[in-house]
Formats: C-alpha cells, sequence, structure tokens
C-alpha cells in the first residue's frame, strides 16, 4: 500500500519531498558547525555542502541522493541493507543500499552451506538454531523474486554478539 502511495499519491509524494528538504538540504548535505570563527564554520559548511554534491558514494548517486533513498526506503518499504563496500560484494569501497525488494529469501540447502545446519530464514533475515539473527540474503538481479537464485545473491554475515556498528554491513 505505501509502495501504490509513493507512486500514486501526489500528497504523499509532497510529503516525502518535504522530508528531502528539511532532513537532506535542496542541493547538498547540510551540516550545522558553530566554530568560534564564523567565517571557517561558513567555509566547512561550503565545502562540505560540495562533497555531499560531487562525492560518488553509491552507482553514482551523491551522498546527499543516498541519503535521501535511505530514508524514503525505511518509510515505504521497512528493511534496508546498508554496507560499506571493503570486499563483500564487489570491493568498491562505495556505500551500497539494498533495498526491501532486493531482500530476500534463498533456498535452504544455501542457507545450511552459508550459515549452518541450524540456520533458518525469513523475510531475508537467517537466524541461528537459537533464533539470533545471524546474516541476510541480498540480490539486485533477483530483485522481487520469491527465492532468490544462490548463484546470483550475497550471503552477509553477523556476530550476533558485536555491536551492529562492528560490521561493514547494518540492517536499520
Amino acid at each position: 500500500m505505501t509502495r501504490n502511495a509513493v507512486r500514486n499519491s501526489a500528497t504523499f509524494n509532497t510529503i516525502l519531498k518535504q522530508m528531502d528538504y528539511n532532513v537532506c538540504g535542496v542541493k547538498a548535505g547540510k551540516v550545522i558547525l558553530n566554530f568560534p570563527d564564523a567565517d571557517m564554520s561558513k567555509e566547512l559548511q561550503r565545502l562540505f555542502a560540495q562533497f555531499t554534491r560531487s562525492a560518488d558514494f553509491f552507482d553514482g548517486l551523491s551522498f546527499n541522493a543516498l541519503l535521501k533513498l535511505i530514508l524514503k526506503t525505511q518509510l515505504i518499504g521497512g528493511d534496508s541493507v546498508i554496507l560499506f563496500d571493503n570486499g563483500l560484494i564487489e570491493d568498491s569501497g562505495k556505500l551500497l543500499v539494498y533495498e526491501p525488494d532486493e531482500i530476500g529469501n534463498t533456498t535452504e540447502d544455501a542457507i545450511k552451506a552459508h550459515f549452518g545446519a541450524g540456520a533458518r530464514q525469513s523475510l531475508g533475515k537467517v537466524y541461528n538454531s537459537n533464533g539470533r539473527w545471524i546474516g541476510a540474503v541480498v540480490s539486485r538481479s533477483q530483485r522481487g523474486q520469491e527465492v532468490f537464485d544462490p548463484k546470483k545473491s550475497y550471503f552477509l554475515h553477523r556476530d550476533p554478539d558485536a555491536s551492529m556498528f562492528d560490521s561493514l554491513w547494518l540492517m536499520p
């Protein structure tokens, strides 16, 4: 229903655009700096805005556009996977975002092979035999499929005892 509202409701789109402007800014990332030297604060704000417009973080998108994508994904679809690609997928050194329809289940055999015999899956999340969350399955090429092909999917592992910020990926 929410995805339909985004596609078909002018009112809903207006609300999302207003959120974009308030949270991310119109053309560049917002930052508030309050140094004793006011001129230095303004210059650093200008440099940050320039950086967020020009830096290639994800599929050719700027940091500002990436923030908007993450916020909209959370609002309309729930789960997303955000990862720093330092050897996990393509070793690009960029931030990658997987939207809700790019997170999914795969075959039981693939889950056992990657996560162990007691692992089970639900909506792209993988749990160990004690019900603790230990990973996720993502794929761009399998977007929207009921069951992801394991050969076209990535299996992201996490330590359930570690902080979520100790990992190269997270699922906010």
